[in-house]
């Protein structure tokens, strides 16, 4: 696991296999408002702090760069390489994903959440090897042509449960491709939207198609509840009409304003925007 640089821009180089797969962290001048690569390749370069012009290695096809400003959202990060879990009916189908980068947000603003703020990169032709998530690129891609969401929304990594609901989808570009933001929840069983399970989501694709970029961050909303435990403070619509209850909640979040969330979701939305991926 490797440390980012504290309101700073991520740099990471990669070689993702199909191929095996590298990351680095390179130091980044506080003065400069977008990051360059260092010659990360190299054992002949000397640190430095200024960032340096990209050699001809880290411009090759199977070299990847980050670019992420988690400012105004995190105090810090970290990342690290996740080996890949070959397909087998043997094996748990959420479990089985190729390798790829996960980011962690530190310093988040939500600390008590089922889920962590984290960022994942992922190859699209290793996802496209796997019968569990191989649609997944291909489903994304025909929701940003369409822009016409369905029931269930596409979204990595995978969980044991169900996708709920969906609220707040908006069409949001980034650095290197374009994605869709959207509020979900998770679950195995009928329980209330709550502030334990609440997140935002960014499911996007590059431009070229090569990767895939997913970022699920824990969202809280005054007057949720704070867990998902059935009490007799829920509405009655919840107990005697489920659907109606999730209706209501859907556009509860659709009307909020983005600063009535933690994160405020501009801020979530702009951290998005910074990421390229090259």
């Amino acid at each position: 696991m490797r440390k980012g640089l504290k309101n700073r821009r991520l740099f990471l180089m990669a070689v993702f296999a199909m191929l095996p797969l590298l990351a680095v962290a390179c130091n980044l001048s506080t003065s400069q408002s977008t990051a360059q690569p260092t010659d990360a390749l190299s054992d002949e370069v000397e640190p430095s702090p200024e960032a340096v012009d990209p050699t001809p290695e880290d411009t090759q096809q199977d070299g990847l760069s980050v670019v992420l400003d988690v400012s105004g959202v995190a105090e810090d990060f970290n990342y690290e390489v996740i080996p890949g879990v070959p397909f087998s009916t043997d094996r748990p189908w959420w479990d089985m994903l190729p390798e790829h980068i996960v980011i962690t947000l530190e310093g988040y603003p939500v600390g008590q959440h089922l889920m962590q703020p984290q960022i994942f990169i992922y190859p699209v032709q290793g996802l496209n090897t796997y019968e569990n998530v191989g649609n997944i690129p291909a489903d994304l891609e025909a929701l940003l042509q369409s822009q016409q969401p369905g029931q269930n929304l596409p979204y990595l990594p995978f969980y044991n449960a169900g996708q709920v609901m969906h609220a707040q989808v908006q069409f949001i570009d980034f650095q290197s491709g374009s994605g869709v933001r959207y509020l979900t929840q998770f679950d195995q069983a009928v329980l209330p939207i709550n502030n334990n399970e609440l997140l935002y989501t960014y499911q996007g694709l590059t431009s070229d198609g090569n990767y895939y970029v997913a970022a699920v961050l824990p969202l809280n909303m005054p007057g949720l509840p704070e867990d998902a435990n059935v009490t007799d403070a829920l509405p009655p619509e919840f107990f005697n009409n489920f659907p109606q209850y999730m209706a209501n909640m859907v556009t509860m979040l659709n009307q909020a304003e983005d600063s009535v969330y933690n994160p405020d979701l501009s801020a979530l939305d702009a951290m998005v925007q910074s990421i390229a991926v090259e």
